[in-house]
């Protein structure tokens, strides 16, 4: 009877590890703002892959109960608050002035299976007026992705993306380009921690990089983060 509950349990650890792998949280939001206007976030748990999103009750673990961190062009930082909707959580920012705003989420999962854990990372910048922005300043910490000149990208336009872990470029990293019609394509980051894509068609673009490391001192062996980058193409 024992052998019979190890297969189960086995196989369910198997079942769990693979469906997180294979799903993302991400931030989808407008890139430019106003000074004084409200800016409407959403974020999203999904399948890539397969383009599903997850209703909000069906969201695993503890995954809906991240933070949403907004980080002021002065370099402050504050937790703006997320509502539930049926398929995403909504937020609201409004831009006081010029500058660069960063939207993040670094959400470490409850749950382990077999010594592994998973942790959701997302980044997201919307820009406000014509003050010159760095997104370096705006992605250093923990595993991000993220797109340069985020708010010129165009049909036809090549996107340099980059990987950085701790504001450090991550090289041979395998990134992949989720399209809006199902279409995907894996890439590896060169010695900069860059790739570069080009988008063929309008729609909505999500980039994805997962980063795993052995650890040491916690009560799991290993660490996977998951990043994210959205990208809307008009």
């Amino acid at each position: 009877m024992r052998t019979v509950y190890a297969i189960f349990f086995w196989a369910a650890c198997l079942f769990a590890a693979n469906h997180v792998q294979a799903h993302a949280l991400w931030i989808e939001t407008a890139p430019v703002g106003k000074s004084g206007k409200a800016h409407q976030v959403r974020i999203y748990y999904g399948e890539p892959a397969e383009g599903i999103l997850e209703k909000v009750g069906d969201w695993w673990s503890d995954v809906g109960s991240f933070t949403l961190v907004l980080q002021l062009p002065d370099g402050s930082s504050q937790q703006l608050t997320a509502t539930a909707a049926a398929d995403h959580y909504t937020a609201t920012l409004t831009p006081a002035v010029e500058g660069l705003y960063t939207l993040s989420i670094v959400k470490p999962v409850k749950e382990t299976f077999d010594g592994h854990k998973y942790q959701f990372n997302s980044t997201a910048f919307v820009k406000v007026g014509k003050a010159a922005v760095t997104t370096a300043t705006g992605a250093s910490e923990d595993f991000r992705v993220f797109a340069e000149a985020f708010d010129t990208a165009a049909l036809g336009k090549p996107v340099t993306v980059n990987a950085r872990l701790n504001g450090q470029p991550l090289k041979e990293l395998e990134i992949t380009v989720f399209s809006p019609n199902g279409w995907s394509k894996t890439f590896h980051s060169d010695e900069n921690g860059v790739i570069s894509f080009v988008p063929d068609r309008k729609g909505h673009y999500l980039v994805e990089a997962v980063y795993s490391a052995d650890v040491e001192g916690q009560d799991f062996k290993h660490l996977h983060r998951i990043s994210t980058w959205s990208l809307t193409i008009n």
